[in-house]
């Protein structure tokens, strides 16, 4: 039986989105990527892919305003590098050093941009039909990640030794790593850690809930849904539970507005931004009175946030980070520098008591910066900053757009897109790296569906 190439670089892109929540941790040394589960089969993709396409070479996507801003993003990347060179080449900490991590990091984004993302974007352009098939993909894997979820919430609740035997063995499947935590009762199934998990949940949900099943029943369109709630719950991830219940209310508001125009739509936009700047003002006019003192007294964020390691770490580094952003306000200190800098300035407060700060300092692990607008404003600057914010912003004006203009075949599209940026725009805010395979398959289809979109209108 003949298999055509097609068929294989088909199996290959569907077989990297299902290992996406798979812990890789020793499948494959491939720097940062060693502990990607879905390197493997990305890379096999990438080799074969690109032979096919010796011949014929890929399609490029038309040069849209968004593409244009994260190419001038990228450009901003390199500037910035090169204007710290100097600084850059006398970055050391242990073993690791200034060049290295810059190197390392470029890599990353240039993987990511323009070789994935142009592979991925010329495959949906030449393949519709896997789009569809996205999907089941995400559906197979969710099921297997709420079936280890769901033991894992019984063991850690309940204790049972039955069960704990029984995840025991499933510890021993090769790229599977269960974490049987006992003392915070938080969920993460296969995937490395919660906080994981809930961007596998967030990068899925939109997939899931807009491209509704032909043979549509309660298995493989509304239990998925449940899924979802069931393992964002037990998780407790919070930051992930709030994205992922946003990311539902933004898809009912779709499905309640989508008879709208879209100049309707944007004028209630433009009210709800008024009377949002109006809380504000008067916020600003009260916020001294004994009434709202006391109010916020009672929520002690700082407090709170010294309660907890993690979050003293992660408040440390965004002080740490902007005090480094006031030596380098423009252009930043060159990209992938963020944790040299930050590591002699972190607040007294932060560092007491603080294992994780600990381990930075010593070597152990190289700091993280935990933001990527953060991470954005201290190695690219305010100019990388505001491009990567007009790129979010042109992606999620366009896809709006596309959702309220169009009246049957893209609405299910854009809502994906929708979804999608409203799910990563917001994890960012928790993650500060680029390396998140499941953007660069939504960009992918973002441009996959603009530039087609762009041609049926002329037709």
């Amino acid at each position: 039986m003949k298999v055509s190439l097609t068929k294989i670089v088909s199996f290959l892109f569907l077989i990297t989105l299902f290992f996406i929540p798979f812990d890789g941790v020793g499948m494959i040394s491939f720097g940062e990527f060693s502990k990607e589960a879905y390197i493997v089969f990305l890379l096999l993709f990438i080799f074969i892919y690109g032979l096919s396409r010796y011949v014929r070479p890929i399609s490029i996507p038309k040069f849209t305003v968004e593409l244009q801003l994260f190419v001038l993003f990228f450009i901003l990347v390199i500037f910035s590098s090169i204007i710290n060179l100097p600084e850059i080449f006398s970055n050391e900490h242990f073993s690791r050093t200034g060049p290295e991590k810059l190197i390392s990091q470029l890599f990353v984004l240039f993987f990511f941009f323009p070789i994935v993302l142009f592979l991925f974007y010329d495959l949906l352009k030449n393949n519709s039909t896997i789009i569809a098939k996205i999907r089941r993909v995400f559906v197979v894997a969710l099921y297997i990640v709420f079936v280890v979820g769901l033991l894992e919430t019984i063991y850690i609740y309940y204790r049972i030794p039955r069960v704990e035997q029984f995840l025991d063995f499933i510890d021993e499947i090769p790229q599977v790593s269960i974490f049987k935590n006992h003392w915070d009762k938080r969920l993460s199934s296969i995937t490395k850690e919660p906080p994981s998990l809930g961007m596998f949940l967030i990068m899925v949900l939109p997939w899931i809930i807009a491209l509704k099943p032909i043979k549509k029943s309660f298995w493989n369109y509304r239990f998925p849904l449940i899924m979802i709630l069931f393992l964002a719950i037990f998780s407790n991830s919070r930051s992930g539970l709030v994205i992922i219940l946003l990311q539902f209310i933004a898809y009912g508001f779709l499905k309640y507005t989508h008879s709208l125009s879209y100049r309707k739509l944007m004028n209630i936009f433009k009210l709800f931004i008024g009377l949002f700047i109006s809380f504000i003002i008067v916020f600003i006019a009260v916020k001294d009175t004994e009434f709202v003192q006391k109010k916020i007294e009672t929520y002690d964020f700082i407090g709170k946030y010294n309660k907890s390691q993690s979050n003293k770490t992660r408040l440390g580094t965004y002080i740490a980070s902007f005090e480094q952003i006031k030596n380098h306000p423009f252009f930043g200190s060159g990209y992938g520098q963020g944790g040299f800098h930050v590591l002699d300035k972190y607040p007294d407060w932060a560092v007491k008591d603080n294992v994780e700060i600990h381990r930075y300092r010593t070597g152990e692990r190289f700091p993280p910066l935990f933001n990527i607008y953060i991470r954005i404003l201290l190695e690219v600057g305010i100019a990388g900053l505001i491009v990567f914010l007009l790129f979010l912003f042109m992606l999620f004006m366009k896809s709006v757009k596309l959702y309220y203009r169009n009246k049957n075949y893209f609405k299910n599209y854009a809502i994906i897109m929708i979804l999608s940026l409203i799910g990563y725009a917001l994890t960012w805010i928790q993650f500060d790296t680029f390396r998140v395979l499941g953007f660069w398959l939504f960009f992918s289809f973002y441009l996959y569906t603009i530039n087609t979109e762009r041609k049926y209108e002329i037709e």
